[in-house]
């Protein structure tokens, strides 16, 4: 949920910081109190109430508004067809959507663009499927009915990659594996592996990474089955028409100079993000890579087999 939530309060902080540059909408009845609306898709609360983490939020867009007179008001979006009308309407002036969703959206409405990238160490995502090195598996199919340990942490693209894998082999996503340990950590999960309480995990390249540098006899005990192809990493989108392409630019730089701060760097660091980002000259080229593999919007299934009227109650640590 912390990484959710902090997406939301991350760009309170941009807000706060950018507040100067960034055109705001007059709220209706007052000739003082700006509002920059932000809409943030659904899957970015995967299996959170939408609600609760919006409320987390109040606290960081009172504190923008008491520096400077502009409030940040965050709404949900159920898909990417909503937020384009939101978009199109006004009724929002920024969102914020992963870069396979970006892609979705900019297929129906062409002048959407990306303003800025989050990050967390890189904007080139994967997701690894990971197994023991003595497990017979050499794909997912022979994972079927095994237990897996999903991260409830674990970000969209890792879901929708095992979704499509599993389909692309011939399967029913629903229901594939029994459900194991349930756990938000990403460590946990490759822990459950290591130790044959699950035979699977499926996380992003850059928690195996950290995996590996800090549990390294454990991680050389575990290998990578199968491998997505790269996702680009979310990005804050907009409507170019009747922005000040200047202030445009000094949003970027000041979005950019986040960490610089040290009451940024503070923040950054608690919420696991790197940094933000300009648009890389190749982010695009990135964004129609993956619709080759992705092209329209995709829900991921309920991957975890349960008998009739019986909960799943497995817990972790």
């Amino acid at each position: 949920m912390r990484k959710l939530l902090c997406l939301a309060v991350s760009l309170s902080l941009a807000l706060f910081l950018l507040a100067p540059s960034l055109p705001a909408h007059q709220a209706k009845g007052t000739s003082q109190i700006g509002v920059v609306r932000i809409a943030m898709i659904q899957s970015l609360f995967r299996g959170r109430d939408p609600a609760t983490l919006l409320a987390l939020t109040q606290p960081f867009g009172e504190l923008l508004y008491t520096q400077t007179g502009i409030r940040g008001d965050f709404c949900i979006s159920p898909d990417v067809a909503d937020v384009g009308e939101r978009l199109q309407r006004g009724d929002v002036q920024l969102a914020v959507l992963h870069g396979v969703e970006y892609g979705w959206l900019r297929e129906k409405q062409p002048d959407v663009q990306p303003l800025a990238l989050a990050f967390n160490q890189t904007i080139h995502l994967k997701a690894l499927v990971i197994v023991r090195n003595d497990n017979p598996a050499r794909k997912l199919s022979d994972l079927k009915g095994k237990r897996c340990c999903l991260p409830t942490r674990s970000l969209n693209h890792c879901f929708l990659y095992l979704h499509k894998a599993i389909t692309d082999e011939g399967h029913v996503p629903t229901g594939f594996f029994q459900p194991g340990p349930t756990t938000a950590r990403v460590d946990y999960a490759l822990d459950y592996v290591y130790e044959g309480t699950v035979a699977l995990t499926v996380i992003d390249g850059v928690s195996w990474e950290v995996y590996r540098s800090h549990k390294p006899g454990r991680a050389a005990r575990l290998r990578i089955l199968c491998e997505s192809p790269v996702f680009p990493t979310a990005a804050i989108v907009y409507r170019p028409a009747g922005a000040d392409p200047i202030l445009t630019k000094q949003f970027v730089e000041r979005l950019s100079k986040a960490h610089e701060t040290a009451f940024g760097r503070q923040l950054l660091t608690l919420w696991r993000i790197s940094g933000f980002s300009s648009v890389p000259a190749d982010y695009n080229a990135m964004v129609d890579n993956i619709l080759k593999e992705y092209p329209k919007p995709l829900e991921p299934a309920d991957f975890f087999a349960q008998a009739s009227g019986v909960p799943n109650t497995a817990t972790g640590r």
